[in-house]
């Protein structure tokens, strides 16, 4: 069975330490479920105001597995199996490791990595 989680993360710079701050309450049985829900959230937290919206789009326009940086905030939409190990096919495993190497740049230019 294909399930399917996200997770926004933050990077802290000074320590290289990455946390979640929030993620998907349950898994999700497509990855379209889970990017809507995370752009959902997205919108929800930024409210308005346009400053994630960026990010939002370039989520809602991309099929998962994926991920995505603005500033230090690190979005993923990952697959993973019954026991809750995520699925490092493909790229996803490099595209993470590049998402966090551009979260140190803490950039307010949107990237976003998805195959």
């Amino acid at each position: 069975m294909e399930l399917w989680d996200w997770v926004w993360k933050q990077l802290n710079p000074q320590t290289a330490d990455v946390r979640a701050l929030t993620r998907s309450a349950h898994p999700h049985f497509t990855a379209a479920s889970a990017r809507d829900e995370l752009v959902g959230r997205i919108r929800l937290i930024d409210n308005g105001h346009g400053g994630l919206e960026t990010i939002a789009e370039l989520i809602e326009a991309r099929t998962p597995p994926l991920v995505a940086v603005l500033g230090t905030d690190i979005l993923s939409i990952s697959k993973f199996d019954e026991n809750g190990v995520i699925s490092w096919d493909g790229n996803h495993g490099a595209d993470n490791d590049a998402a966090v190497v551009y979260a140190f740049k803490n950039s307010k230019v949107p990237k976003i990595w998805s195959h």
